[in-house]
């Protein structure tokens, strides 16, 4: 399987053992939650700690600290994501 171009995207129909789309999916399933979850999570904290003085550069703008949420959710969601493991392929017989 190529998993390098966008034929990686398409289900195979002799695939016995799911579609690649399945896959790809479940991994990116954790990043995008933590992403959200990240986002929901700077906006709540502009909107209960914030800053007073508003010179604080993430803090005093909510859109900012709901971005800085969501990049940091991101990155921990890519970080806790189990890898896709690659499909064992069958030992190619020999020729004779």
């Amino acid at each position: 399987m190529n998993t390098g171009s966008f034929a990686a995207f398409i289900p195979n129909p002799d695939d016995k053992e799911g579609s690649a789309v399945k896959e790809r999916n479940w991994y990116h399933l954790l990043p995008l939650g933590l992403t959200a979850l990240g986002l929901a999570a700077g906006y709540l904290y502009y909107a209960l700690v914030g800053c007073a003085s508003g010179v604080c550069p993430i803090t005093s703008n909510p859109v900012v600290s709901a971005l800085y949420g969501g990049m940091l959710g991101y990155l921990a969601g890519v970080i806790l994501a189990p890898a896709p493991q690659p499909k064992a392929v069958p030992a190619r017989t020999r020729r004779r």
